[in-house]
């Protein structure tokens, strides 16, 4: 549900790996309760997971040694806006089919612009869709 080219979950996952060992990407390092300490960002993934039980409805999960069995897409900020940091680009890609139309994207896209407000400082969000994809049209108008 992206404007860009629809990749397979081996390029997906090549991209991810990418995207985290990227220099310029979200770090954070994190101790058990404390709280999170914001290092160096352009931008912020959060892979969206399906729950342990795989039967399709987005809630909370845990990672474990399957979680790539659940993975079920991802949601991005960019910060690329210049001449406003607490503006970015929001984006959104649920890659596995059976996932989509299950409300993954939408609770992804919610929890993900309340990090941002609340952790990132971000008072604007826009988006980037092809006309044709009404999928993400439709979600985004919400």
């Amino acid at each position: 549900m992206t404007a860009s080219e629809p990749l397979s979950i081996e390029d997906e996952l090549e991209m991810q790996k990418s995207w985290r060992d990227d220099d310029k990407s979200t770090r954070y390092k994190k101790n058990c309760c404390e709280t999170t300490e914001k290092l160096e960002f352009n931008k912020c993934t959060f892979i969206v997971l399906a729950n342990a039980e795989g039967d399709g409805r987005p809630e909370a999960s845990y990672i474990d040694e399957n979680a790539l069995d659940r993975m079920a897409g991802d949601v991005n900020l960019f910060f690329n806006d210049h001449d406003d940091p607490h503006a970015c680009e929001v984006e959104i890609m649920i890659a596995e089919e059976k996932y989509r139309r299950n409300g993954f994207a939408e609770e992804a896209v919610k929890l993900m612009m309340a990090y941002a407000t609340s952790k990132l400082k971000v008072n604007r969000f826009f988006c980037k869709i092809i006309e044709t994809n009404s999928a993400s049209l439709q979600l985004f108008e919400k």
